[in-house]
């Protein structure tokens, strides 16, 4: 039982040194995981739907056919 005490408290050293939220349950640290990748998908899809980013892969695409 105290490896697993030490090994959670390791793990909270972690998450604030990496500025990881700490939770206080599971389910909140889920929803936030589930949020974060969401925006990240978001911004993601955002930048490949760009106007310029269309723009450049439609000039590489004509590029490459001549």
């Amino acid at each position: 039982m105290e490896r697993a005490e030490e090994l959670q408290e390791t793990i909270r050293i972690l998450k604030r040194h990496l500025n990881i939220p700490i939770f206080g349950s599971n389910e909140d640290e889920v929803v936030f995981i589930k949020a974060f990748f969401a925006k990240q998908e978001y911004l993601i899809d955002k930048e490949k739907n760009h106007p310029l980013r269309i723009a450049v892969d439609d000039f590489e695409k004509l590029l490459k056919n001549i």
